[in-house]
């Protein structure tokens, strides 16, 4: 047993930081003092704090990360519940963070929300922001149906949909333009694209895509 120096009170050595310098091994105030201390001074010190802990992270990241892995590992079951916990009390804070997050980061935004839906379909596969980059590249930036030039609002699709039995690689995934494929699936946009329309310049394409098949495949 030891007694905090702050809250007087007598406690398990447990309930205290190891600290080698002391004599005891231990510092001389309790975890749960040394919590309310931490925060009443990043309440008094906010820009300073932040500051602090950035300077910090820079210099140590990879420990930092390496630590942070192996925590995951040994208390994962803990941490689960406490982000579940967190969540719960800061719905308000939590959506509006997201909000920014997919406002910042729109093309990450709609990768993260295809494999989620695809792990909950249990398709095979998966692909990642650099597949989609080289996707619009191989079709130059156009639509893999209409050819219409992709801008902020394209769209990256399965060309089988998932609730149809599609996978999620790279392969069996084309970029499509925003304005139809958000009502329509690969199967039916032909009857909505204007194939013979550029959606920059509006002007007639030279060769459209007739002998494109139905499933919109490069």
């Amino acid at each position: 047993m030891q007694r905090c120096s702050v809250c007087r009170e007598s406690k398990p050595f447990t309930d205290f930081h190891r600290n080698g310098r002391s004599k005891s091994g231990y510092s001389a105030t309790c975890k749960e003092c040394a919590k309310a201390r931490a925060r009443k001074w990043f309440r008094d010190n906010q820009g300073r704090g932040k500051v602090t802990r950035a300077a910090w992270y820079s210099a140590n990241r990879e420990s930092q990360i390496h630590y942070m892995k192996k925590y995951w590992y040994e208390n994962h079951e803990a941490c689960l519940a406490s982000g579940k916990r967190w969540r719960e009390e800061n719905k308000e804070r939590k959506r509006a963070k997201d909000r920014a997050w997919q406002a910042a980061n729109p093309e990450k935004s709609r990768l993260y929300h295809r494999v989620s839906r695809a792990r909950r379909r249990a398709a095979e596969g998966f692909h990642t922001a650099d597949d989609i980059t080289r996707i619009r590249k191989l079709q130059r930036n156009r639509c893999a149906i209409c050819r219409r030039k992709l801008g902020d609002e394209d769209h990256t699709d399965h060309i089988t949909p998932l609730a149809r039995g599609g996978t999620n690689w790279p392969k069996t995934s084309s970029c499509y333009a925003g304005h139809v494929i958000s009502k329509n699936t690969p199967e039916t946009l032909w009857n909505t694209c204007d194939l013979s329309v550029s959606c920059s310049s509006r002007s007639p394409i030279k060769n459209p895509p007739q002998g494109r098949g139905l499933d919109g495949r490069i």
